[in-house]
């Protein structure tokens, strides 16, 4: 039907779609399946995925991602999973399929935080927190990935500060009491 709820059908009578279609195309709530597996199940604008939804693997019959969707893409908040080990590897914010906005970064072996903060475009960017097995490793500002601005740099051994002050471009800065020297140096204040 051009509207209303359908199922569409392979060549080998498995079934390929199943939910709501509008002027023949997916919309609303379905489910779309792969080789008889499904591979996402929630809603549809357009025949894309859009609005909130699960996207599975569906060779290993596990969730790859859930949460939002716009235009096809990761958009909004979202759990996105490991393809090998199916363990949790972010979980926050997305936009246009990367990290981005407020969220959480895992080891997909040992599940252990490796980052939480703000990411754009996919990487650390704004304030967060750096952990290396476990230990926090850094803690302040990130700049595209690197830390950048104001941070703490922890020793991993014992967990005491190696270093305090303004970073630019993962370099420690020399500087005065108020970090001045390295402002006029380089023509920005991190205060």
């Amino acid at each position: 039907p051009e509207s209303g709820i359908a199922t569409y059908y392979n060549e080998d009578g498995s079934v390929l779609y199943t939910g709501g279609v509008e002027k023949g195309l997916y919309a609303g709530e379905g489910k779309l399946y792969l080789e008889k597996n499904l591979l996402y199940e929630g809603e549809f604008a357009a025949g894309i995925y859009h609005g909130v939804g699960k996207l599975y693997q569906p060779e290993k019959k596990r969730i790859l991602y859930e949460g939002s969707f716009e235009q096809g893409e990761f958009f909004g908040e979202g759990r996105l999973y490991d393809e090998t080990t199916g363990n949790l590897l972010y979980q926050g914010n997305f936009y246009a399929g990367e990290y981005d906005g407020a969220g959480s970064l895992y080891d997909s072996v040992t599940k252990e935080l490796i980052y939480e903060g703000n990411f754009r475009e996919g990487k650390y960017d704004g304030q967060g927190r750096l952990y290396s097995e476990g230990v926090l490793a850094y803690e302040g500002e990130f700049s595209l990935g690197m830390y950048n601005g104001k941070g703490i740099i922890y020793n991993l051994a014992n967990g005491e500060i190696a270093y305090e002050g303004v970073i630019h471009k993962n370099v420690p800065m020399p500087q005065t009491e108020s970090g001045q020297a390295w402002a006029e140096e380089y023509g920005e204040s991190f205060e």
